[in-house]
C-alpha cells in the first residue's frame, strides 16, 4: 500500500513539473454602456483580450478592437484621433499592461507591432473617456495604458503575429 501510494504522489509530482510554467491566455473583455455630453447608450465595447503569465504571474495583458468609427463610443475620440483614425487602412485600439520590462516590455510589443506595418498613435481624449467608464476599474484595469496603432497601407502578411521570448507565437485577429 505504501508503495502504491509514493508511486502515485511521485507520478502526480513529475507529471505537474513538467507542465510548462509559461502560458497565455485568451478571451474577451466587454465594457457596457457608455456616457457623452447629453448622450447616452447601452451598446457593449468588446476587446479581444490575451494574456502572458509567467506561472501565476501576470507579465503582459494585451486588449484590443479595430476601431469603429460608426459605434456610439467613437463619440470619445477627439476631431484630430478621428482624423487619425480616418488616414489608417487598419487602425486598432489597444489597452496594455506590462509588469517588469526587464520580462516582457511594452516596447517588445511595439516593436512587434511595427514589424507588421503599424505605428502608434496617442489616444488621450478617448483614452480618458475610457478610464473613466465605471467598469475599467472593477475590471481591474486601472493600471493599464490606452494606446492607438495604425497601419496605412495593406501589408503582405495580413495577419498580426506576436511572439515574445518563452511564449508561442500568436496571432492577433
Amino acid at each position: 500500500m505504501r508503495i502504491c501510494l509514493y508511486s502515485i504522489i511521485s507520478l502526480l509530482l513529475i507529471s505537474c513539473s513538467s507542465q510548462t510554467k509559461n502560458m497565455i491566455s485568451t478571451g474577451d473583455l466587454v465594457l457596457k454602456g457608455g456616457v457623452f455630453k447629453t448622450q447616452k447608450w447601452t451598446d457593449t465595447l468588446t476587446f479581444e483580450r490575451k494574456s502572458w503569465y509567467k506561472e501565476f504571474t501576470l507579465l503582459f495583458d494585451v486588449l484590443y478592437q479595430k476601431v469603429d468609427l460608426q459605434s456610439p463610443f467613437a463619440q470619445w475620440y477627439s476631431a484630430s484621433e478621428k482624423e487619425t483614425i480616418s488616414s489608417c487602412s487598419d487602425a486598432l485600439l489597444v489597452v496594455s499592461y506590462h509588469l517588469d520590462a526587464k520580462r516582457i516590455s511594452y516596447s517588445m510589443f511595439k516593436e512587434q507591432m511595427s514589424k507588421a506595418g503599424y505605428e502608434e498613435f496617442a489616444l488621450e481624449e478617448f483614452g480618458q473617456n475610457l478610464k473613466l467608464h465605471p467598469d475599467y476599474e472593477s475590471l481591474s484595469l486601472s493600471l493599464h495604458k490606452v494606446h492607438g496603432f495604425c497601419r496605412k497601407g495593406t501589408s503582405l502578411d495580413s495577419e498580426l503575429r506576436i511572439s515574445f521570448p518563452g511564449f508561442n507565437e500568436i496571432t492577433l485577429h
